[in-house]
């Protein structure tokens, strides 16, 4: 459950009120952790990246801010390292803790715990988190380091409660916040809903793909309707001489058929081997397994049967009537 804090005040007056709140907020039944993050916190739609170079290897990489409880409130868990902890607060290099996709492209296969990098100042590497997916279950995962922040400077807070807490809860919280922080604008989502609302924006350019797609498979369908169609009219007196001679409806369909698998086969398959290469492209580039493949092989499967069907449906529609 996201909060969105905003107010105006000294800063060491807002820490104070913000630890005051946190203690507050967690002592209400049925509430489990509370957490403060920075305004691009998961499920938003804010961004704050920053260029990181390390060893002449350069990552675009998304700068989060949070609290020593962040993992339990999102649930989170560490591949190597520790998350940050009190002792932090003497710390002579500031901590870091880095995604393993940041950690892939810095470091590889080697161990990034200790090492010291620049990011936005120097930093020191205390810890790796597995990825989160912050940005929606669709979206490709991201580089992405998180700074111990104060208090006083974050406007999020994200709480976990209970399953079976009460709607009263919220209620509370909101009390709560009202009381700790009077000159702030509280706002309390669900990070569920904020989870599907990202996943929904997600697939957008989806659905417009496949409303392109079905149009433009849609106008060729009719295409090979069209010509299959005047061929076989142009053919009634050929077709109709066969029927006469003691050919089948069958064998008629096939014949048609057959000469327009002939036709449009080869081209059909030359079409497919140079589509695949479109996702074997991008999959090459990001380093990415294929997952795309299956259904760009279900499309070019639906396209050629698609296909093959008009040509059966246009193949039986002639009626021959020997006078």
């Amino acid at each position: 459950m996201p909060a969105n804090l905003s107010g105006g005040a000294p800063l060491d007056s807002l820490t104070l009120a913000a630890q005051n709140l946190k203690r507050a907020i967690q002592a209400i039944p049925g509430v489990i952790k509370m957490s403060y993050s920075s305004n691009n916190s998961p499920y938003t739609m804010n961004d704050f990246n920053n260029n990181i170079t390390h060893n002449n290897i350069s990552v675009q990489a998304q700068v989060l801010q949070a609290d020593d409880n962040f993992p339990a409130v999102m649930q989170t868990k560490m591949a190597s390292g520790r998350w940050f902890e009190r002792q932090d607060d003497a710390a002579a290099t500031r901590p870091i803790v880095i995604n393993e996709v940041m950690a892939e492209k810095l470091f590889g296969s080697a161990n990034p715990v200790g090492q010291v990098i620049d990011a936005g100042g120097k930093s020191k590497i205390v810890g790796v988190v597995k990825n989160l997916k912050d940005k929606g279950d669709y979206n490709e995962l991201e580089a992405a380091y998180y700074s111990r922040g104060d208090s006083g400077l974050f406007e999020r807070a994200l709480i976990r409660i209970q399953p079976a807490a009460p709607p009263a809860t919220e209620s509370k919280i909101f009390k709560a916040i009202m009381h700790h922080l009077p000159a702030a604008t509280a706002e309390i989502e669900r990070m569920e809903d904020k989870r599907v609302v990202r996943n929904r924006l997600s697939l957008v350019p989806l659905y417009l793909m496949l409303v392109i797609s079905g149009f433009l498979v849609l106008n060729v369908a009719l295409g090979i309707y069209g010509v299959v169609w005047y061929s076989v009219n142009k053919r009634r007196a050929e077709l109709g001489l066969r029927k006469a001679v003691g050919a089948t409806a069958g064998g008629i369909t096939r014949q048609i058929v057959g000469e327009a698998l002939v036709l449009t086969t080869l081209p059909l398959l030359l079409g497919i081997i140079l589509a695949v290469q479109f996702p074997c492209s991008t999959c090459s580039i990001s380093r990415r397994p294929p997952t795309s493949f299956p259904s760009c092989w279900l499309q070019h499967f639906y396209t050629c049967s698609l296909h093959y069907a008009h040509c059966i449906l246009a193949a039986r529609q002639p009626k021959f009537t020997l006078r």
